[in-house]
């Protein structure tokens, strides 16, 4: 049932007159006369019929006058309660990131979103990108933030930043260096993930340069437990290791020719409805990781 024809009638009906009811509507009396025929055939009963006096409901538009006022009132108020909602956002939002970004990017999300969205419950899931990405196609979580190693096939993917990766060792394994080329690298023992190392192999093989790789490990804080004992580097975004850097627990060297970057993108269902929370959400994770890269 058209709400624009019931709101039509209900004027026609309590003005009871088509002239008077186009004049509070601000529409022609013909256009109020084919809406309220089309009603009248969906119902399949009249619903109005003329006096000297003017129009006056039948006894199946009185039922649909007093039925159809409480309706528009309640749209009325599912509209009120829409567009407030619109204004400040509020509801449950689960959002995943990767462990090379969580631990960075989750604590300025959460305060960012306390402090603009105190009516928006905000999960943090942290996981590996291919875990995120089934989880978003299974409905579990609204948003992730993921590390852009393929195509993520069904999900819509807005770019986020371009992580720059730097070569890591040991305190006082590289003095003096600032800057190394990816082919010296090359020769060093190296720790990966195999997330990164996906990665590492999307940059080296244009350039047919091949990394020596001594160990694979799914585990940032192993990986980073591992190079500060000294026998080993490794090849990590700046972000993860940017703490452990200021505090003189690791050395960082950038790497060129050609520089290593990765792409963090943020991956949604486009088949799932979106609220307003999912929007504030979206938009903070935006500008929090514009400001941590």
């Amino acid at each position: 049932m058209d709400l624009k024809r019931v709101e039509y009638f209900v004027c026609v009906a309590k003005l009871r007159s088509f002239s008077k009811a186009a004049q509070v509507l601000k529409v022609s009396q013909p256009a109020i006369s084919r809406h309220i025929q089309a009603l009248e055939q969906e119902l399949r009963v009249r619903l109005l019929y003329r006096t000297t006096r003017g129009v006056v409901p039948t006894e199946a538009g009185e039922i649909l006058l007093n039925q159809g006022k409480t309706l528009l009132v309640d749209a009325q108020r599912i509209r009120d309660a829409l567009e407030g909602m619109g204004q400040t956002p509020a509801g449950d939002v689960a959002i995943g990131m990767p462990p090379s970004i969580a631990p960075a990017l989750a604590p300025l999300t959460i305060d960012a979103c306390k402090k603009a969205y105190p009516n928006i419950s905000l999960h943090v899931i942290e996981a590996f990108s291919v875990f995120l990405e089934q989880s978003l196609q299974l409905g579990k979580i609204d948003l992730a933030v993921l590390s852009r190693n393929s195509e993520f096939p069904n999900l819509q993917i807005i770019p986020l930043a371009e992580d720059e990766m730097v070569l890591v060792g040991a305190p006082g394994s590289m003095p003096g260096v600032e800057e190394v080329s990816l082919a010296i690298v090359g020769k060093l023992p190296l720790i990966v993930s195999r997330g990164f190392r996906t990665i590492l192999d999307q940059r080296t093989q244009p350039h047919d340069i091949a990394l020596n790789y001594v160990m694979e490990l799914d585990s940032i804080t192993l990986t980073k437990g591992m190079i500060m004992r000294g026998r080993q580097f490794s090849i990590l975004p700046y972000v993860v290791v940017h703490d452990e850097a200021c505090a003189g627990l690791v050395d960082i060297v950038r790497i060129v020719d050609p520089v290593v970057t990765r792409e963090i993108v943020l991956g949604f269902n486009p088949r799932r409805p979106t609220t307003a929370a999912f929007d504030a959400v979206r938009k903070i994770v935006h500008v929090q990781m514009k400001n941590l890269i």
